[in-house]
């Protein structure tokens, strides 16, 4: 069973329930992901989103950036913008990645 605490912003919960099932909360700011491999998982991002690539690699872009990215195991990348992403692990075991969702004032 999944206990949440309530102190979650509301870009927090939206971010956490786009990302469920396959998340589990890690704290009031950080989502864990996990991805089989060749899974894909997408969702909207803010400003300042960051993925950090826990193990295996990941392949990601997001609408509004020319850019795709690969992430290995210790890499991370920022959202600069608003926009959709899409995250897929390679081939091989999978990735393990946490989403973490930026402070809002």
């Amino acid at each position: 069973m999944l206990c949440l605490k309530w102190s979650l912003t509301a870009t927090q919960w939206w971010l956490f329930l786009q990302l469920a099932p396959k998340a589990k909360q890690k704290s009031d700011s950080q989502v864990s992901l996990h991805l089989k491999p060749g899974q894909t998982r997408s969702f909207s991002a803010l400003p300042g989103l960051r993925l950090v690539c826990e193990t295996g690699s990941i392949w990601l872009t997001q609408s509004g950036d020319a850019c795709d990215y690969v992430l290995c195991a210790g890499q991370e990348w920022e959202s600069k913008g608003r926009g959709r992403v899409v995250a897929q692990a390679l081939q091989g075991i999978g990735a393990e990645a946490l989403v973490v969702v930026p402070e809002r004032n």
